[in-house]
């Protein structure tokens, strides 16, 4: 019954169709928490455990949307320096995504700030937003084409604005220009956020009005607290 379980959900059928799980969970001894080789037995199976462990792991796989027990690939990193990182998770979807590339030694740098231009760059591939003509910013420098024709899509898309042509892509990102970036992104998507009453803190009872909408979309999305 393992082995079923284990080649089904490695091939990409579901051994729940016909019942294998429960055939599976009949082997189980509450007594001890591991699995019998057979029901007459009265104490668990080592192999009987390790192999009904093996295959509860590769249905588990399967209801994830991952890769099969025996090839497990989305377990290794994208990156050299990530394997140990609390985001890993997080950075190997965005870079499954394409949101993000890392840096040509195979690096991610994790603990690096964000830059203005590297979070528009995000929210356009996340979107798929394009650009149809230049970014209108004298600043842009040597930059690759392709990241100033994302710059420039996020112009387009309202993500960004103008400024007097200055865009200052390589300065950090603050928290309050990411939060008008991520209300500026929803709005383009849906009717744009209106909220009844804005959520405060002790340091931001001073901003200005679209300032104070992108904390509160935030807080009541969830998105930051």
């Amino acid at each position: 019954v393992a082995q079923i379980v284990t080649a089904l959900s490695s091939i990409g059928i579901n051994p729940q169709n016909d019942k294998q799980i429960e055939r599976l969970l009949d082997f189980y001894n509450e007594a001890d928490g591991g699995f019998k080789h057979v029901h007459e037995e009265t104490a668990s199976n080592g192999m009987a455990t390790e192999q009904a462990s093996d295959a509860l792991a590769a249905y588990h796989r399967f209801l994830n949307g991952q890769s099969s027990l025996y090839d497990m690939q989305d377990t290794r990193s994208s990156f050299r320096d990530t394997a140990t990182s609390w985001a890993k998770d997080y950075i190997e979807q965005s870079y499954r995504l394409g949101l993000i590339n890392g840096f040509e030694d195979g690096t991610f740098r994790p603990n690096n700030h964000l830059t203005r231009s590297q979070s528009a760059v995000i929210l356009v591939r996340a979107m798929k937003f394009n650009s149809h003509q230049a970014a209108p910013y004298l600043d842009l420098g040597n930059m690759p084409l392709t990241m100033k024709n994302e710059i420039a899509a996020a112009y387009e898309a309202g993500i960004i604005k103008y400024n007097n042509g200055i865009f200052n892509p390589n300065d950090k990102v603050t928290r309050i220009q990411l939060a008008l970036m991520l209300l500026r992104t929803y709005n383009q998507q849906q009717a744009p956020f209106s909220p009844e009453k804005y959520v405060f803190y002790k340091d931001t009872v001073n901003l200005g009005e679209e300032q104070q909408v992108a904390l509160t979309f935030l807080a009541q999305h969830e998105i930051a607290q």
